[in-house]
């Protein structure tokens, strides 16, 4: 149920340009279908990445890998 509270946030930052990465760690509820929803909403800053449940570190990681922003967090 925090999902979209924690994205909805994400997305009210004011600095610009603005690069989600969300990472699916093997969800089993609704979250690939709340990240889908999203990224269909906003294109521009928003991406989803999936894998098979790795952890909290590899989830971190492949973010990481597939940023493009100056900051991280």
């Amino acid at each position: 149920p925090w999902l979209p509270a924690a994205l909805d946030s994400a997305l009210a930052q004011s600095h610009r340009p603005l690069e989600i990465i969300a990472v699916d760690d093997g969800s089993t509820d609704a979250t690939p279908a709340i990240l889908a929803d999203y990224a269909a909403r906003h294109p521009d800053a928003f991406r989803v990445l999936s894998q098979p449940n790795r952890g909290q570190c590899a989830a971190a990681n492949a973010g990481l890998a597939v940023s493009r922003g100056h900051y991280i967090k």
